[in-house]
């Protein structure tokens, strides 16, 4: 049917509408128009032969939106996606490098940024500032400096820009614990990006964080930053046994009940056994634990009265700081003379010499007790363990 065809049937109707009805005046009615195609049904009121034409123009294109035209728009709105989501997965690769480069390039100008802000942390006369200064320099060093360029950049600002930032945040007068605390953590982050074999800062920061350990004045929480950031530079940066040693001897120092005059608070203690923990992990199982066929008790052995009264604190956190040192010393034990090529009684022999309840001999009192109870505490039973009786 031809649209010719279409506008004669729909006249005829019309005029036989009329002609029914005996109307005067056909603005006055409606009339219902159907065109003999499978569309909609629309009843409207008949004005003019122009609202007609534009009526059947309209039903005409919907009909054809029906039939053709809403398929093809489907077509052309999937097809292309099926065809960029392929396109995607045939070249996924080289998308994801682009977003992983671009990431890159934003934390390494982060990095940069944070740099660039410490080296204006001496001359910055507001404690504020520098405080946040130093957390977003801890945040930039610990999260952006991951890769090989983080690295070089933290190694060429060491001298210039971490170094000068940290040390005026460890001044005792005008920085807040806050600040020095701050400082405290670049410096621990810091030792940790640049790697093993750097002496020199080792040196750089040793005498600062001495000061800021030995001073009681200071809060026990700054004091525990430091002694975490000497501890860590000596574990990573640092060559020198005798540096170990010395700073395993301020450890050793610290987590006494007093240092100085001056009751020791037990966060700080806690503190000082797990940095003792840390650089006893370096040293040889003789020296840890000592050796009997040369009469050497082994600085593990010395301490362990201190760590019987870390034992019965009522501190949670210095309890098991103490136990891990107990372990630790207890593993050297087991390793100490016994090569794996020893033969069938090795490892009789091995837990014979580093038994569990010898080396509490030199505890002042029975420790089988107060073990139960710490595993009891600690959930041990439910994993497994025992103990004998005795």
């Amino acid at each position: 049917m031809t649209i010719q065809d279409l506008v004669m049937s729909t006249k005829l109707r019309y005029y036989q509408k009329i002609t029914q009805s005996q109307m005067m005046h056909p603005s006055t009615h409606f009339m219902m128009i159907s065109a003999e195609m499978p569309v909609r049904m629309i009843r409207f009121r008949f004005v003019s032969w122009k609202h007609l034409i534009v009526l059947m123009y309209c039903s005409l294109f919907s009909w054809l939106a029906n039939q053709w035209i809403f398929l093809h728009l489907l077509s052309f709105c999937f097809v292309p996606l099926r065809v960029e989501n392929g396109a995607a997965a045939e070249d996924g690769a080289p998308d994801t490098q682009s977003r992983a480069e671009i990431s890159a390039a934003n934390r390494h100008n982060s990095l940069l940024e944070a740099l660039s802000l410490a080296s204006t942390i001496p001359s910055e006369k507001r404690s504020v500032k520098r405080e946040q200064y130093l957390k977003r320099l801890f945040k930039a060093i610990s999260q952006f400096a991951a890769g090989p360029p983080g690295q070089e950049a933290v190694l060429s600002r060491v001298d210039d820009a971490i170094l000068p930032a940290c040390k005026a945040g460890l001044r005792a007068g005008s920085a807040k614990p806050a600040e020095q605390y701050a400082a405290c953590r670049v410096l621990e982050v810091t030792s940790v990006i640049i790697g093993h074999d750097q002496d020199d800062y080792v040196e750089s920061i040793e005498q600062p964080l001495r000061l800021v350990i030995k001073g009681t004045h200071r809060a026990a929480v700054v004091r525990g930053a430091a002694l975490r950031a000497l501890a860590m530079t000596h574990f990573i940066c640092g060559a020198d046994e005798s540096g170990t040693n010395s700073v395993l001897n301020l450890c050793e120092e610290v987590c006494a009940p007093q240092y100085r005059g001056e009751d020791v608070s037990p966060c700080l203690r806690a503190i000082a056994l797990d940095c003792w923990a840390l650089l006893s992990s370096t040293v040889a199982d003789a020296y840890l634990a000592g050796d009997e066929m040369e009469e050497d008790l082994g600085r593990g052995l010395v301490i362990l009265p201190l760590l019987s009264t870390c034992l019965n604190s009522s501190n949670m956190e210095l309890r098991c700081a103490a136990g891990e040192c107990v372990a630790l010393i207890h593993e050297s034990r087991l390793n100490l003379g016994i090569d794996e090529d020893e033969g069938e009684n090795a490892s009789e022999r091995r837990f014979r010499r580093g038994e569990l309840f010898s080396i509490f001999q030199l505890f002042p009192k029975n420790p089988y007790k107060k073990i139960n109870e710490l595993m009891v505490t600690s959930g041990c039973f439910s994993l497994g363990f025992s103990l004998p009786n005795k």
